[in-house]
């Protein structure tokens, strides 16, 4: 055993005035007596009756060299070599990706058994250690800072549960980084089932990084693909089971409805480190739950939820004198609505429209709400300023690989006339007139609303007959819409979904699993929204209602493989430093200085056993009596 403070240890010395103070005890013989009552006073050892006389046994004299003995190591500050921290200054990565929720450690999951190595972690510094704990996910968060409150710190871990679709280790390692940075006796300690994303490009550290494996087990299988499609008079499953490790999975994959009634059941046997899938023919049906049966060791990827990917419709309101060119095109897109509508007519009471494209001629005090894509516009009105005319301007990309201008040939576009517009600041050109630089088509978003503009008539050149100005509208009407299948069919528990909402709606309630409702707020034009729980959720789009799934398979957290080795960092002389495995220091004087109160507790309960004895004798009157 090893000692911080050995001068302590003199403190040993105090135990010879004890023993000569018990060489001078005072000595008597037991009488017996008719009453105790005038012998109270005669208890204490007030001279020597017998001086030096020869140390006999004593238990007293035992438990008070002990409780000194006790005293004595607990202040010389004894501690133990351990396979821990001997750093002041301890981060932690704490990894909480789904994974972690495997159960195949002595502690139940492997995040508990991370939980417990977070505390053995802060057990082992020093007396001035100080912690700090970092949580990585799909992002890093600080959960402590600096502390040596060990009560925090479990509290703290109490409420962390593993939830992230991912664990990114780089912002982590980043903040990591900063706290170390000028703490010279500092360590950082990852502790992970390795199934994270490690730097793309090596970090700088100014300190030591050790790698704490969680985790024991590889052999999972999931569903890894659970895709609902329509066919002609029924609904088809396609299910797809993923297995990992080296032994081959055989598993029975049960169809459900979302209210548990069976569907369909089919058996499967995934190779190792392969798959196995199947197609289900199904009636007409909506959503559906999928389940493996058994369970295993990582029951959140058993299961998966499919719900029919959300029909593409879009409202287009063309607003136009007669133009056979642009209906006919709006005509060719799949899942597009158009409503024709003359120049003249009132847009302010209209029914909301997706994208509202007023062709060239129209003049208006005010543009109407919602998207638009405005022809050729005759006059100013905000936002939209008209600046002159252009006579036989060239059509040119403003950039090299824009979208909009993906499959669309416009070489030597014949183009007559058309009209000069200030490009705002929150738009971008897509063609420009070649000789001027005046934006030819320009795009843009404001105020959470989506607005392009043609400077052209399309009767004014010979765009309507080529094959690419098809392509351009739809190119067009996909930019300038959000559509309810822009929202995923499916997605993965813990990752934020971000979904644009179209004027003039402003709120998406949405729906989750256990039937509570929630109301993201719009924010430039979208709202964010990160479920928390797998299951099938709804969005509530006005008066029509889109679902969507949310599961737990990822590739990367299903395969529960345990990493052998993480190497995340590289020490600040640029060199690569493998993971240290230095001893730490646990310190015991703890346990040995409440070991010292006990055993005085217990002399002081001896010495006065007699004591209390005698008070209860002379208050009752009773004589004590020896046999």
């Amino acid at each position: 055993m090893n000692f911080l403070t050995p001068l302590a240890l003199g403190l040993a010395a105090l135990s010879i005035p004890i023993i000569v103070l018990y060489l001078l005890r005072r000595r008597r013989e037991e009488r017996e007596v008719s009453s105790t009552l005038l012998w109270m006073r005669m208890v204490r050892d007030l001279e020597a009756n017998a001086p030096w006389q020869r140390l006999q046994r004593h238990l007293l004299l035992f438990l008070q060299l002990l409780a000194l003995l006790l005293l004595t190591l607990a202040a010389a500050r004894p501690f133990i070599r351990v396979a821990g921290e001997s750093a002041e200054t301890v981060v932690v990565v704490l990894d909480t990706s789904l994974s972690m929720a495997a159960a195949d450690t002595d502690d139940g999951t492997r995040f508990e058994s991370a939980k417990r190595a977070v505390l053995n972690a802060f057990d082992q510094m020093p007396t001035n250690g100080r912690l700090t704990l970092l949580t990585a996910g799909i992002t890093a968060q600080l959960r402590l800072a600096n502390s040596h409150d060990r009560l925090a710190l479990q509290e703290i871990l109490d409420t962390l549960h593993p939830t992230d679709p991912d664990s990114n280790l780089t912002p982590a390692l980043l903040l990591a980084g900063a706290t170390v940075a000028r703490q010279p006796n500092s360590r950082i300690i990852v502790v992970s089932d390795g199934a994270v994303r490690p730097p793309d490009t090596p970090i700088t550290l100014s300190a030591p990084v050790a790698f704490v494996r969680v985790g024991s087990r590889g052999d999972n299988a999931g569903i890894a693909i659970a895709r609902l499609e329509r066919a002609q008079n029924e609904t088809q499953l396609y299910v797809q089971v993923r297995a990992f490790g080296e032994t081959e999975s055989a598993r029975r994959i049960v169809v459900e409805s979302v209210d548990g009634t069976p569907l369909a059941a089919f058996e499967v046997v995934a190779p190792p480190n392969g798959y196995a899938d199947h197609t289900f023919a199904l009636p007409a049906v909506e959503a559906v739950h999928v389940r493996l049966s058994p369970t295993d060791f990582y029951p959140l990827d058993d299961e998966a939820w499919a719900v029919l990917p959300a029909a593409d419709r879009r409202r287009v309101r063309l607003v136009t004198q007669g133009n056979i060119f642009l209906q006919t095109a709006l005509a060719l897109l799949p899942g597009v609505e158009t409503e024709v509508v003359p120049l003249d007519a009132d847009l302010s009471n209209a029914a909301p429209a997706d994208l509202t494209i007023l062709d060239a001629g129209w003049q208006g005090e005010a543009l109407p709400e919602g998207n638009l894509f405005v022809i050729a516009p005759m006059q100013s009105t905000p936002p939209i300023t008209v600046t002159g005319a252009l006579s036989l301007p060239v059509a040119a990309p403003a950039t090299a690989n824009d979208p909009l201008l993906a499959y669309v040939d416009l070489d030597d576009l014949a183009i007559l006339d058309g009209v000069a517009t200030a490009l705002p600041p929150w738009a971008r050109p897509v063609l420009i007139d070649r000789a001027s630089g005046a934006p030819l088509l320009w795009l843009g978003e404001e105020n959470g609303r989506a607005i392009g503009l043609l400077a052209f008539d399309l009767h004014h050149s010979d765009l309507p007959l080529r094959v690419a100005f098809p392509v351009l509208i739809a190119n067009l009407v996909d930019a300038l819409t959000t559509s309810r299948a822009d929202v995923p069919a499916s997605t993965v528990v813990g990752r934020p979904l971000r979904v644009q909402v179209p004027p003039p709606i402003s709120a998406v309630p949405i729906t989750l699993p256990n039937g509570r409702t929630t109301t993201p707020e719009p924010r430039n034009g979208a709202i964010t929204f990160t479920p928390q729980e797998r299951g099938i959720y709804r969005m509530q789009w006005g008066d029509e209602e889109t679902a969507f799934a949310v599961n737990a398979f990822t590739e990367q957290e299903s395969n529960l493989t345990p990493a052998e080795s993480l190497r995340v960092g590289i020490t600040t002389d640029g060199a690569a430093r493998p993971l240290p495995t230095e001893e730490g220091r646990r310190e015991v004087w703890r346990w040995l200085a409440l070991a010292a109160f006990a055993v005085l507790v217990l002399e002081w309960l001896i010495a006065h056993r007699d004591a209390w004895r005698l008070r209860r004798v002379g208050k009752w009157g009773w004589h004590h009596h020896r046999s």
